[in-house]
């Protein structure tokens, strides 16, 4: 017969064998960074990465919350996120769905990074339209005709992209079948053009160039308040306007 202390010392025991500790995510340094404007996103910073945080990112969504995680070494994102699309940053090969986004990368001069986008014929960055006319940059397709052998061969880092009804599914699902992330992109839904712009960070956060995005989206939004700030008292307003989109 075992004595009692000894069966509470067994008894212990199983239970140290039993136990497996619960891997924890360690606290943000920042919830929410930088969004004045807009509201389609936010960015969690953690000491070894980053969670990207997307809001109903296509026409009449309602309650939809996509999550991507960022990081420069994968292995220190936690077991518990890896469900999540995953991306290492920074990134060099990237394929944008939208003129908007080669606009955003240009700005904050990674042109380079571009290796495949969707409608060649309305680009108007002169240093990507050289790289498209050299054989260097792809056009993939749109939608239904999105050419899934040429985006394989690109090898892309990521897939930037938007969807304009909830269809956009299917792609996103077939993508990530063959190993390539793609990241919703909402920053046509913004109602303030500011809004719209600050998508920019968005975008830095996948070449680790969050302070650089900070300077210019501060500098164009002083800007455009200053010219708010000027029309505010103008009284004739015009009640229609005409042109070209470029």
């Amino acid at each position: 017969m075992f004595s009692k202390p000894a069966i509470i010392i067994l008894l212990l025991a199983l239970l140290s064998a039993c136990y497996s500790p619960v891997e924890e995510i360690p606290a943000a340094k920042d919830r929410g960074q930088g969004c004045e404007y807009a509201s389609g996103f936010s960015i969690e910073a953690f000491p070894q990465f980053r969670i990207l945080h997307v809001r109903d990112p296509w026409q009449g969504s309602s309650g939809i919350h996509l999550e991507y995680v960022l990081a420069s070494d994968i292995s220190k994102v936690p077991d518990s996120l890896r469900h999540l699309p995953l991306v290492q940053t920074p990134v060099s090969r990237v394929v944008c769905m939208s003129t908007t986004h080669v606009a955003m990368i240009g700005t904050l001069e990674k042109t380079g990074t571009i290796v495949g986008i969707s409608g060649s014929d309305y680009i108007s960055n002169r240093k990507l339209r050289k790289r498209i006319e050299a054989g260097e940059v792809y056009d993939v397709g749109a939608e239904q005709s999105l050419n899934y052998e040429r985006i394989v061969s690109l090898q892309p880092d990521v897939i930037i992209s938007y969807g304009i009804t909830a269809e956009v599914g299917g792609m996103v699902k077939r993508l990530k079948e063959l190993g390539i992330p793609v990241i919703l992109n909402g920053d046509y839904l913004e109602n303030e053009p500011l809004g719209k712009c600050e998508w920019l960070k968005f975008i830095a956060a996948f070449f680790e160039m969050d302070l650089e995005a900070d300077s210019i989206f501060d500098e164009i939004a002083e800007q455009y308040e200053g010219y708010r700030e000027l029309a505010a008292d103008v009284l004739t307003r015009p009640g229609v306007m005409m042109g070209l989109p470029w």
